[in-house]
């Protein structure tokens, strides 16, 4: 088993391998998000057949194509209640709710029959065909109208924070959750999103880390913000600063109950020795130490896997973007 592999979709750098992770994972989880990991594994190894395979898709979105899980199949066991599940529907507020009516959504690929499909799951209504992502997804209108409808007092407290906010008169009265914009102080985006996002949402630390990766406006100051234990904060791609694939997926382990010393000591060791790599060829050569569970750990019998991580906050964070608009 390879140690670690070469990431020539984003980050251009070497990290610890999808197959080794699979394997810690699967140590210590035999529940369905076992079954999840493996799949994404799967899916990535087999980019050439990935069209035939009916629970993988062609990722389109970084610099080189990636076969990846499908988007109907893993919103599904996002939204889905424990132990089959991440039950976001129930605890990420309107980001959960657009979750489960995006999996109805997105089984539509054709642009023109997309705003026929209803998404009556969590009662946000109708769908639009989005041309950025090039998706059926959950319509902006809709979105709006459930905000308005079910979160007034979500929405009350956060025009309290921006009133107070904007009695801020100079850049040193304005901190907390405000921020000056160089005229006035305001209220951050960001923080708004939060309030309608559940406050037992895993994606809110995700989300935060990704507003914070985006604040860098340079290769130099995106690429020298640096996690407390040494990992890379933030990515820079295409011109912009987005949060580090690796963060994301070592944050995901913690905040989902699987960070155990055997897991995230094991791929911290790893993911040091793989970045002191610097191309594909020395990559490739590292093989993974044998895989076991300690005496006395026992699995769980449900967690979300690492790859989750990524799509869910990827999408959450492109989500939060188009709401801003």
């Amino acid at each position: 088993m390879p140690l670690c592999s070469f990431d020539a979709s984003r980050t251009f750098q070497c990290h610890v391998s999808r197959p080794y992770m699979t394997a810690l994972i699967e140590a210590y989880d035999d529940g369905p998000w076992a079954e999840l990991v493996a799949l994404q594994t799967n899916c990535e190894a087999n980019l050439d057949n990935c069209t035939n395979m009916q629970e993988c898709e062609v990722d389109t979105t970084g610099v080189t194509d990636v076969c990846a899980a499908n988007r109907v199949w893993v919103a599904r066991r996002l939204v889905a209640s424990d132990p089959d599940g991440a039950g976001l529907a129930d605890r990420c507020g309107i980001f959960g709710r657009m979750l489960a009516d995006g999996v109805a959504c997105l089984q539509e690929a054709d642009p023109a029959a997309c705003p026929n499909v209803t998404a009556p799951t969590a009662g946000l209504g109708g769908c639009a065909w989005d041309p950025v992502q090039e998706v059926c997804d959950v319509s902006k209108s809709a979105l709006l109208l459930a905000l308005r409808r079910d979160y007034r007092d979500e929405l009350a407290r956060v025009s309290l924070r921006r009133e107070r906010c904007a009695s801020a008169l100079t850049s040193t009265m304005c901190s907390g959750d405000c921020f000056w914009d160089g005229q006035r102080c305001a209220l951050k985006p960001m923080d708004s999103l939060l309030a309608v996002a559940g406050e037992d949402c895993p994606l809110r630390t995700l989300i935060r880390q990704g507003e914070g990766c985006q604040n860098s406006t340079d290769e130099s100051g995106c690429k020298g913000r640096l996690r407390p234990d040494g990992l890379p904060e933030c990515n820079w791609r295409s011109g912009f600063c987005e949060a580090h694939p690796m963060s994301l997926e070592f944050d995901l382990l913690m905040m989902l109950d699987l960070g155990y010393a055997g897991v995230l000591d094991a791929l911290r060791a790893a993911e040091t020795q793989c970045s002191e790599l610097v191309n594909a060829a020395e990559c490739a050569g590292p093989c993974a130490p044998e895989v076991g569970v300690p005496s006395g750990a026992m699995p769980r019998a449900s967690a979300v896997g690492t790859f989750i991580g990524i799509v869910a906050a990827s999408q959450a964070i492109q989500w939060s973007s188009s709401m801003r608009s």
